[in-house]
């Protein structure tokens, strides 16, 4: 998620502001420490512009931009 973020010049607390959380929320997700819900990972990928699926990887995500 951190790697989908930034390519988009997200800021962890532009990203949290947009999914209605905090920014050490959002951190805990892209280090893994927490996994986010479902219905919030629908939001994430909707913030990140990605499908959900992209966010279910192990590796780090192909990042392109249209």
């Amino acid at each position: 998620m951190r790697a989908l973020r930034r390519a988009r010049d997200l800021s962890q607390r532009d990203v949290a502001s947009l999914l209605n959380t905090d920014a050490a929320e959002v951190s805990r997700h892209e280090s893994g420490a927490r996994c986010p819900s479902v219905p919030l990972l629908a939001r994430y990928a909707e913030v990140l512009e990605v499908p959900i699926y992209e966010l279910l990887r192990f590796d780090e995500p192909s990042v392109t931009l249209g």
